[in-house]
């Protein structure tokens, strides 16, 4: 400023009360083609206070129509590099960057759909989620946060991985040559590449697939494992080989996350389309034989999975090896089934006679769980108290079977609630313990009035002799709970890996005989329950409520 511009240094005297504004630049992925001469360079290698936001516009769904000669340049690297650009914003002294997912089709296009474009790629790992912000680095934290769970799990396995071999080389040097040696015999194995995809619900379908995707790989494979709904018909048809692992959910319905892709080619079968002639497959089905005890509801049994088999040969794919089907009632459970079908998937890729001497991870497994959650508490007290879902972590919800309860969803608004990006409508199922099936007339009015005020009014006499309450949400279950207690009845133990009740065809008023068939039952039950207070502790504040 010059002396004569008093005006200019009477404006600029008052600066600290004139509010800082903030500046943006608005531009689309145009930038990231030509990045180094591009004004996007300028900006991140300025000095100025400003903020950058670029809006890929690209559906993921159209990802493989673009010019493969134009390769869009990874700009997040690009700025990071740069050191003190971030992918935080406004309040950053200095160059922010943010890059937005915002996949664009036409005008008309409905919020819901672009919503569920966004949600595909960022559960595939194509738009992965992450910040850079060096100010951490000044504060002695990473400047890195990845987000993204795709992406995170993969690399935590890739890091264990490596992380087991560098300690196995460090304690015996002469493997080097070794192993170098084996993973040359393996890459050049000429075995066509596989993909592993999975339905899951509560996760054990998706570690099944996993393990085999790591196995796979153990035997040279090119081999990537993905949920279902990851992938669109397109894709799948340019696939060679497909391993597909599904469990079964609801009226033998798919899992969540493989039922998009289950309708799209229901769909494709009902018009008679043969879109799928090139694929080669097999399919594993987890389910539980005697989850529906009626005849007439046997069918439901690993449903998901005969229904994909059928399906696929329906549109001209070539199934390669038998449906597996895996079931909770074998003696090792769905190993039992499983163990005769992979076998059967390394001769057709004719990896079978390869050894793999690396020893597999122990599978975790109830009694994994059980011996780490404190006695089945868990963190079962802190869920409760989350008052931000409805939900408790997956951790607990196995261990609150062992509590009676079982947490489930509203499948009727379930696809509803996921194509508005909201959280599934949760609630709770509680099994009540009544060895023999023998209830009071005043314990049977309690129950009737447990299921107005806590549940659905309804409640549900099982084939286990016993009572069932449904849709009872979480800030109910404590409450529920204690006036089942104050009835003189209890739900321990009757979920789960355990007996869940003793049941017995015996009226107690009837003879003296049919009261010590039901004596003996209430007997056999408090004897096989688990030795923990953690049931009182969580559900009845350590206190006797009768």
């Amino acid at each position: 400023l010059k002396p004569s511009q008093v005006a200019a240094e009477r404006v600029f005297s008052l600066r600290s009360h004139l509010n800082a504004r903030s500046r943006w630049i608005i531009g689309s992925d145009a930038w990231s083609y030509d990045l180094g001469a591009s004004g996007l360079h300028h900006a991140i290698a300025s000095k100025l206070n400003i903020n950058i936001l670029i809006l890929d516009t690209l559906p993921y769904s159209a990802r493989n129509t673009s010019d493969p000669s134009r390769r869009k340049q990874d700009v997040g690297l690009y700025a990071m590099n740069h050191g003190d650009a971030l992918m935080e914003a406004d309040k950053f002294e200095g160059r922010s960057v943010v890059l937005a997912y915002l996949p664009y089709q036409t005008e008309e296009t409905p919020a819901l759909e672009i919503l569920k474009e966004t949600k595909l790629a960022v559960d595939t790992g194509y738009w992965p989620l992450y910040r850079w912000n060096p100010a951490q680095e000044q504060a002695g934290q990473c400047p890195f946060t990845l987000d993204s769970d795709a992406v995170k799990n993969d690399l935590q396995c890739f890091l264990d991985r490596q992380n087991h071999l560098s300690q196995l080389v460090r304690a015996q040097p002469q493997l080097v040559a070794e192993l170098q040696t084996y993973s040359e015999l393996l890459t050049a194995i000429d075995a066509p590449p596989l993909l592993v995809l999975y339905a899951s619900d509560s996760g054990k379908a998706e570690k099944v697939a996993k393990r085999l995707a790591a196995r796979a790989k153990m035997r040279g494979l090119s081999t990537s494992a993905a949920m279902m709904d990851s992938i669109t018909v397109d894709d799948l048809a340019k696939e060679e080989y497909v391993a597909f692992v599904t469990s079964v959910a609801g009226q033998g319905e798919f899992p969540q996350n493989g039922r998009t892709l289950a309708k799209t080619l229901n769909a494709l079968a009902a018009r008679g389309e043969q879109s799928l002639t090139n694929v080669r497959y097999t399919v594993f089905g987890m389910g539980d034989s005697h989850y529906w005890p009626r005849p007439e509801d046997a069918h439901y049994y690993n449903k998901a999975g005969k229904d994909l088999d059928a399906r696929l040969e329906q549109l001209g794919a070539q199934r390669v090896a038998p449906l597996g089907l895996g079931d909770d009632q074998d003696a090792d459970g769905p190993e039992t089934g499983y163990k005769l079908w992979e076998p059967q998937l390394w001769k057709l890729l004719g990896v079978d006679a390869v050894e793999v001497q690396e020893a597999e991870p122990e599978p975790i497994t109830n009694e994994h769980i059980k011996a780490a959650s404190q006695y089945l508490r868990g963190t079962i007290v802190e869920g409760l108290e989350d008052n931000s879902t409805g939900a408790l972590a997956p951790s607990d919800t196995q261990l609150t079977k062992f509590h009676g309860i079982y947490q489930q969803d509203d499948r009727d608004i379930r696809d509803e609630r996921q194509a508005q990006g909201v959280e599934l409508a949760f609630s709770f199922m509680i099994r009540v313990r009544m060895p023999g099936g023998v209830c009071k007339p005043d314990q049977w009015l309690m129950m009737d009035q447990i299921a107005d005020e806590h549940g659905n009014g309804t409640f549900k006499i099982t084939t286990r002799q016993t009572f069932q309450f449904h849709r009872v949400i979480k800030c109910h279950l404590q409450s529920a709970i204690q006036d089942i207690n104050r009835a003189l009845l209890d739900t321990l133990a009757a979920c789960g890996d355990v007996n869940r009740n003793v049941i017995v065809s015996a009226i107690p008023s009837l003879s003296k005989l049919h009261a010590q068939a039901d004596e003996f039952a209430k007997r056999v039950s408090e004897r096989l329950l688990p030795r923990t207070t953690a049931y009182h502790e969580i559900w009845l504040d350590k206190k006797l409520v009768a």
